[in-house]
């Protein structure tokens, strides 16, 4: 088939239209990497090189959903995150997007360490470094849930990883009984409240009980490395972080205080956004220089981030298949139903309260992934996912700059962070994507 499009309308009774010559940018390919080429370039190779004649004459063959991942846009928000906050080193938070490939880029990348909330996450880190042929440096692991299973918890042990978080003097006393190497950070409340996403509903302990916790450690001999909060993913109350590194201070100091080692790890959590992360990053910088300058300048103690949407969210564009259509009679509303939605990657929707905004990458075969136009389509659409449930709603009442139709694709952008990591298989589709690895910040080989 001389061009990906020629058969790509399923509508048999739609004519078969030709796309337009779409000129691509040299490229490099190299450890599953391809660089010097733009999300754009790669979405149209991935769709030039599927088989549309296979999928329509094999019903086990389907278009499923893909992501283009560009790890130059990792790289351009780990340098936005340097030039603010050139002292905090950024851990990676798994959660977020634990794709092993993705894990191992980052690996690969250097100047990370990570941020792992469970077994497997752990795994994870160490098993990609492994695929590299490196060992794990262990001291850039921190196991961050204040809660853990004690299966979780010896392996961690056993892998060497030693630092992890506690809000609650029964978990050091699990940590005691269970490990000999594990050594603390003391996670304490913000207050979080208008955080798009409030974490100190279910963890974090304030300075009265933080003080109980240390005692605890120092009596069963568990070493406390220092502090750690987290403002809720999301904040936007500024005030909220200048009282999380005074409440830091405090209970730092009471543990510098009672305890035979002094502290010397500080972690300042996540929650930062792209789009407004100068302000926080401002705030963030002058706390953490007005109560520990000294300690940083002097390289004393380590200040480390959890980041996550903010490093990856937009490095990842998801791009869907139509599967069906509906016009509605009588009116100009049009139903589009996609082969993913709300209980796959788009569970973001609910979950990370994420508003997306559908891009269409074709139009009756017609590839015009960020073509400039005009809304001049005066069709209302609305995007549905691919289950039975009511509820599987992607966008009501959107306009869309290009018609439509079963066969055309849609991209979304921003979706690398809470998304294929609470991906379902609910009414039987898939939660197993594909992936396409780009760098636009390295130049063809």
């Amino acid at each position: 088939m001389s061009n990906f499009l020629e058969s790509v309308v399923l509508n048999s009774n739609t004519t078969n239209q030709t796309i337009n010559s779409y000129p691509l940018s040299p490229s490099s390919s190299r450890d599953n990497l391809t660089a010097g080429i733009t999300v754009k370039d790669a979405i149209y190779r991935k769709l030039q090189s599927i088989n549309y004649m296979t999928v329509q004459s094999d019903y086990r063959a389907e278009f499923p959903p893909f992501f283009i991942c560009d790890i130059g846009e990792f790289k351009r928000q780990l340098n936005l995150w340097k030039k603010y906050l050139p002292f905090v080193k950024p851990y990676f938070a798994v959660k977020c997007n634990p794709n092993p490939e993705f894990v191992k880029h980052l690996v690969k990348n250097g100047n990370v360490g990570f941020d792992c909330a469970s077994l497997d996450e752990i795994r994870t880190v160490i098993e990609a470094h492994n695929n590299l042929g490196q060992m794990a440096d262990t001291t850039n692991i921190i196991y961050a849930n204040p809660i853990k299973p004690i299966s979780h918890l010896k392996y961690a042990s056993s892998a060497n990883v030693t630092l992890t978080t506690v809000d609650s003097i029964e978990e050091v006393n699990k940590i005691s009984r269970h490990t000999e190497t594990m050594e603390v950070l003391i996670r304490i409340t913000t207050d979080d409240a208008t955080a798009t996403c409030p974490l100190s509903v279910k963890f974090g302990a304030d300075l009265e009980y933080s003080a109980k916790i240390v005692d605890r450690c120092i009596d069963l001999g568990v070493r406390v490395r220092g502090v750690a909060f987290h403002c809720g993913s999301g904040f936007n109350d500024l005030s909220t972080l200048m009282k999380a590194v005074t409440d830091t201070k405090n209970i730092w100091d009471y543990i510098n205080e009672k305890q035979g080692f002094k502290c010397d790890t500080l972690d300042v959590g996540g929650g930062f956004s792209k789009e407004t992360f100068e302000g926080p990053a401002r705030v963030l910088n002058q706390q953490l220089m007005h109560y520990f300058g000294s300690e940083i300048e002097s390289r004393k103690i380590k200040v480390i981030s959890e980041l996550g949407r903010f490093l990856t969210a937009s490095c990842f564009t998801l791009v869907t298949n139509v599967i069906g259509t509906r016009n509605e009679i009588d009116s100009n509303k049009v139903r589009v139903y996609l082969n993913d939605g709300l209980y796959g990657n788009l569970n973001c929707i609910i979950y990370d309260h994420q508003d997306v905004d559908p891009k269409p990458v074709t139009s009756f075969g017609k590839f015009v992934f960020e073509e400039n136009r005009e809304a001049l389509n005066d069709r209302i659409y609305s995007l549905w996912g691919p289950t039975c449930d009511g509820l599987d709603c992607i966008k009501k009442n959107h306009n869309l700059p290009y018609h439509i139709q079963c066969g055309d694709w849609i991209a979304f952008k921003n979706c690398g962070a809470y998304t294929t990591a609470a991906a379902t298989t609910f009414n039987g589709f898939t939660n197993d994507f594909d992936y396409t690895f780009i760098d636009t910040e390295s130049e063809t080989t």
